[in-house]
């Protein structure tokens, strides 16, 4: 298996750059943002999670995290997250 980064920099050189086009949304299916979208407002308008997962420091230089704490459903605690560590989150 290769790195992340080994990954990021074969792609890099591999891809072909497109010019920016301005496209209708129902005709966007299958075409790839140029940017990033942000919402001017929070959808939903509370605090919510879906799912289970994992609280960590993402600094894209690692592809592994030593496990440190759980954090379970209804546990309002407040816990810190070092460099290297990842908190499970049961929602």
């Amino acid at each position: 298996m290769i790195s992340v980064t080994e990954a990021r920099r074969i792609l890099s050189e591999n891809l072909e750059r497109a010019e920016k086009t301005l496209v209708a949304l129902q005709n966007s299916r299958g075409r790839i943002l140029a940017e990033d979208v942000y919402s001017p407002i929070d959808v939903p308008s509370f605090d919510n999670s879906a799912m289970d997962g994992y609280a960590l420091i993402f600094d894209g230089k690692r592809n592994e995290w030593k496990l440190e704490g759980v954090i379970q459903a209804g546990d309002t605690s407040v816990k810190n997250i070092s460099e290297g560590k990842a908190i499970r989150i049961f929602t």
